[in-house]
């Protein structure tokens, strides 16, 4: 019977009151599309999307693999992927993943979370394989409700241009937790595909600590796990305000470019990042048992930063040198100086507009552990520049201890509520959320 036919015969059917049911044909493309329903990956998973934007629905995606060409918008609602938890390794001492790792599939397409006025707008129960795209972008106002990406696997992407970098937050007011970022697969000479993230200006409000009062003015990662990430895994940027808290960091480091190339030669942006928290976390570094040879990656720094502020409180570090690279610095400031007074805006230590002498909330390190904190190489402050910009012949005189940074909880910072209460918006939960431990053997040879 064709289709046209069939179409001719409903009415017909219909006051007959013949049951259709079993004369069903193949679904359509957003057949179980809808509020609480599963898709499959054999219907339209964007179309559906699309569809159920903006109206707090939750759809279920059905286990197996999925794929779509270029961005998938999504607002406003929730997708939800496997539900039973990942599983983290605590006090990990090799690049090993966390298991129970989600069997909701994507290979190919970038989700783009448009963060929603009124609506949480969430991901959770996701496995992003593939380095050849961009995985995920956050964007919208500040005002917006959160975008949260949870309980999900992400594998690094094709470095090159910000359209191919692994992840774009161009956003503040978002949470990512029980996160696994996985950049094992890079050389171990090169750089893994960083993330970029910028959002706001320095005249918005400082939002530090507990100062977000409903914690979603910053964007945090955290009880996450990442590896392989070498010298950035957040290379934050204009307005940025970061906090990366309670996670496991492997060979996994953060840089923070500093503002001031269209007012002084501190740095190459024009405002630079608003600031880091770092706090809580385990940095780890170790062989990676990935790659022939057991070679180690090629690693400079923990933290860089370029300008703005730090929170650098209760981590437990590893010493980042090796006799592969030589030595490094655990935590950099650095400055750009060349004809310029102290204070210079955006400059290390600055947190206003208008630079204050001393700095109202100079950097904070304090607190932490193991190896790499004990070690001479534990804060270094250095020049910003190469190639004749951004040069410093006398980076001290811009960032002195006890003025622009302090070893001690100088200004009484305190941290925002952890666990993220957001949290608590559904989906699983669980991982390593304990604070860092003394390190024990965590190189392996």
């Amino acid at each position: 019977m064709g289709l046209n036919t069939f179409r001719l015969r409903l009415p017909l059917a219909c006051l007959l009151g013949f049951s259709l049911s079993a004369f069903a044909l193949s679904p359509s493309a957003d057949a179980a599309c809808g509020n609480g329903a599963t898709i499959t990956p054999a219907e339209n998973l964007v179309t559906c999307v699309a569809s159920l934007n903006g109206t707090n629905a939750t759809l279920n995606m059905a286990a197996g693999t999925y794929s779509w060409v270029g961005d998938m918008p999504i607002s406003g609602m929730t997708l939800l992927g496997t539900t039973s938890a990942i599983v983290f390794p605590v006090n990990p001492v090799d690049a090993t993943l966390p298991t129970n790792l989600p069997d909701r599939v994507i290979t190919n397409g970038t989700i783009v979370f448009n963060k929603h006025a009124t609506f949480v707008t969430r991901v959770s129960g996701v496995k992003m394989t593939g380095t050849t795209y961009q995985k995920f972008r956050m964007t919208g106002p500040d005002t917006s409700e959160l975008a949260i990406f949870d309980n999900s696997y992400v594998q690094y992407g094709d470095q090159g241009t910000l359209a191919q970098q692994s992840f774009f937050i161009n956003t503040c007011g978002s949470l990512m937790h029980h996160m696994v970022f996985d950049a094992l697969g890079t050389a171990l000479g090169s750089q893994a595909d960083l993330a970029s993230a910028k959002c706001g200006n320095w005249s918005d409000p400082f939002t530090m600590g507990n100062a977000d009062a409903t914690g979603k003015k910053n964007n945090y990662i955290e009880d996450s796990w990442a590896a392989g990430w070498n010298n950035n895994l957040v290379d934050a940027d204009e307005g940025s305000r970061m906090v990366i808290r309670y996670n496991t960091l492997i060979d996994t480091a953060f840089v923070c470019h500093g503002g001031g190339n269209n007012d002084n030669d501190n740095d190459t942006s024009i405002e630079g990042c608003r600031f880091f928290e770092i706090y809580n976390n385990r940095f780890v570094r170790i062989y990676n048992p990935g790659n022939a040879g057991n070679a180690t990656r090629n690693m400079n720094w923990w933290v860089w930063m370029r300008g703005a502020h730090l929170l650098f409180a209760n981590n437990n570090l590893d010493n980042l040198d090796n006799p592969a690279y030589g030595t490094g610095v655990q935590l950099k400031l650095g400055v750009g100086c060349t004809g310029f007074p102290y204070p210079e805006k955006y400059q290390v230590g600055q947190s206003t507009t208008t630079p204050t002498t001393p700095p109202t909330r100079p950097v904070l390190i304090f607190g932490n552990t193991g190896p790499g904190s004990t070690a001479s190489n534990f804060v270094a402050v250095v020049q910003n520049g190469t190639n004749n910009a951004h040069l410093c012949a006398n980076p001290s005189a811009y960032i002195a201890l006890n003025r622009d940074y302090y070893l001690s909880n100088q200004w009484n910072w305190v941290p925002f509520t952890h666990p993220h209460p957001a949290q608590s918006k559904g989906g699983a939960s669980g991982g390593d959320t304990t604070p860092p431990l003394a390190p024990v053997n965590l190189r392996v040879n």
